[in-house]
């Protein structure tokens, strides 16, 4: 038997509907997340308006607290505290977490900006992945509009985490300005500390998100290799 008609054992023959198995356990396990975070945003506010010990992003009844990078604080050696602390303010140096105990709107700002981004990317990358399972029911493994999904997914995780560690890092450190005096009294070297922050943030993520965005990007070619194929035997019978 050769290759092709090896393959073509493998491959969804005319316009025969795909198995609804064939995309599991990957649909279900997708589908419950998503059903699981929609109810988390429905029910979230409505307890932040009830529950005055509940804060949710930034926002609540309580103080904030946001967890920066240590690069660019002044660590004491004694005491287990950040130095140069404004008043109001309480930090915590073993997690490198500061607080605000009465915030501005701002600083709730901050703090938001310093945690959401990283579940809208989660959110999003559920969503193209549903996407995802969706054409392969309908349309089956093997077509090039799931060779497209699969490598928009990936450039799509990359890019995506590149932008939310940096952005991040940069609400992280605008965030300890707002609670450490001196702390990026310079645009430059905020600048400074929001890039390093941002690097270190990506290079500790970098070999697990590098194996992804590859590892989706050879299945893609994969894929499109393999509609190749069977567009070939089709026009062979």
């Amino acid at each position: 038997m050769s290759d092709e008609q090896e393959a073509a054992r493998w491959l969804p023959a005319g316009d025969d509907p795909p198995e609804r198995g064939l995309t599991e356990p990957l649909g279900n396990v997708v589908w419950a997340f998503l059903c699981f975070v929609v109810a988390g945003l429905v029910a979230a506010p409505i307890i932040a308006l009830t529950d005055r010990q509940f804060t949710i992003y930034g926002f609540g009844h309580r103080g904030v607290c946001a967890d920066v990078a240590q690069n660019g604080l002044d660590i004491r050696s004694s005491g287990s505290t950040v130095a140069n602390v404004r008043a109001g303010a309480s930090s915590f140096a073993d997690s490198l977490q500061l607080c605000a105990n009465h915030p501005t709107l701002g600083q709730r700002f901050l703090v938001t900006l310093t945690q959401l981004p990283t579940l809208i990317l989660y959110l999003a990358v559920l969503v193209l992945l549903w996407l995802l399972v969706l054409t392969v029911r309908r349309h089956g493994p093997f077509t090039m509009s799931v060779s497209r999904r699969l490598r928009f997914l990936a450039w799509f995780i990359l890019g995506g985490t590149l932008a939310v560690s940096g952005g991040e890092s940069a609400a992280r450190a605008a965030f300890a300005g707002t609670e450490v005096a001196g702390f990026g009294a310079s645009f430059t070297d905020s600048a400074n500390t929001v890039l390093s922050n941002a690097f270190n943030g990506v290079l500790a993520n970098l070999f697990p998100l590098l194996l992804v965005v590859c590892g989706l990007l050879t299945l893609a070619r994969v894929v499109r290799r393999g509609t190749q194929m069977r567009d070939d035997l089709a026009g062979t019978v």
